[in-house]
């Protein structure tokens, strides 16, 4: 039998392995699992996280066919030939910030830029408006040289001094998806508590077996399924007794389904090291506004997105700074736009974003004032 993990996607597979033998290109994790418990953004997938020797990109790959086109109303990407397929090109965007909060939040250090992207990946696809979604990039289908040019304009952009080795061991160990094949699709996500998910611990791998002979399953006109394993470090099925009904909630949705009746289950990261990250992880942000006397009880202008204005440094921490921008509005800078600054600096910013009532995210537009 083959016990071999199987590849969720070809044209992902395709395109992970056509980068990563391209210059500064350390690594290429497949299906990253991004947990942020903020929004309902717990379970969140992006396809490929491309670590690079100054840059990370985390990418969405789109394999649509013809023309695809930006919809100025919406926001969205539609393609023309289906209109019912589109995508948000700013969903990238998110996964970043969260990817980006993640790290901060588990290690307390200074995190490398992180960019997402979305890539095209159909040779027959084209699109109109790459960059026009409000910043987010939409790249159209690249060639080798076309893409190696673009990989290597990110990775440049950005100070050499930079070093990525540690967030990319953070990818490579961040809990990972369960995956399910059946005989017409494969998919992953977490397969519901229950009988079939407390095999966890000791199994790697578990299946359906048709045990009835085939004269048998003419006459009764229906298969007999019994459950076999694969033990951790073992290479023998052992047959399971257990019920064979397996639920699996897949990324971004709220209820799961049943797999059918025949089924392979490739099974992820135990639960116990998973409840590590889900319903733990907060903004790094938010849990410093709660705890710093700087910036205490201090509420968010939710109309003020897209304003410039000056702020005073009250507080820094790491990769982070609190930066209060009126007498009641406290915002957060991230990376290396830090590094520089001291408590009581002067500083013009932009405010980014506005996430929640205790989250706002600046972006320094002048060079710091000394108070």
């Amino acid at each position: 039998m083959n016990i071999r993990r199987p590849v969720i996607h070809a044209h992902e597979e395709v395109f992970a392995k056509k980068i990563e033998s391209m210059p500064g290109v350390l690594n290429v994790h497949r299906n990253v699992r991004v947990h942020r418990n903020f929004n309902g953004r717990q379970r969140r997938e992006v396809d490929l996280a491309i670590v690079m020797s100054r840059v990370v990109l985390v990418a969405e790959l789109k394999h649509l066919y013809g023309t695809v086109t930006f919809e100025e109303e919406t926001g969205f990407y539609v393609q023309d030939a289906k209109e019912s397929v589109r995508f948000d090109p700013k969903e990238i965007d998110e996964i970043a910030s969260d990817l980006r909060h993640m790290y901060v939040d588990a290690t307390g250090e200074a995190c490398p830029a992180i960019i997402g992207v979305n890539f095209m990946t159909h040779p027959e696809s084209s699109i109109t408006d790459e960059q026009s979604a409000g910043g987010s990039v939409v790249f159209p289908y690249l060639h080798q040289d076309l893409l190696c040019s673009v990989l290597h304009e990110f990775n440049s952009g950005f100070d050499s001094s930079t070093k990525t080795e540690d967030i990319d061991a953070f990818i490579h160990n961040l809990p990972t998806w369960d995956i399910v094949k059946t005989d017409s699709c494969i998919k992953f996500g977490d397969v519901e508590d229950g009988l079939i998910s407390s095999l966890r611990s000791e199994y790697d791998v578990i299946k359906t077996v048709d045990v009835r002979r085939w004269w048998l399953r003419w006459l009764f006109k229906t298969p007999k399924y019994k459950l076999y394993g694969l033990k951790r470090h073992a290479y023998e099925w052992t047959g399971i007794s257990h019920e064979q009904h397996l639920k699996l909630l897949q990324p971004g949705r709220m209820q799961s389904n049943y797999a059918g009746t025949a089924w392979t289950l490739w099974f992820g990261s135990d639960r116990q090291f998973r409840q590590q990250f889900v319903g733990t992880v907060r903004s790094s942000l938010a849990s410093l506004i709660d705890r710093s006397d700087a910036a205490s009880r201090y509420g968010v202008l939710t109309n003020a997105v897209g304003n410039t204005t000056h702020g005073v440094v009250s507080y820094i921490n790491h990769s982070l700074a609190l930066v209060q921008i009126a007498p009641d509005v406290v915002g957060g800078v991230y990376g290396h736009q830090v590094d520089d600054l001291v408590v009581g600096d002067i500083i013009e910013v932009g405010i980014e974003s506005v996430e929640s009532p205790k989250e706002i995210q600046l972006q320094i537009v002048k060079e710091m004032k000394k108070q």
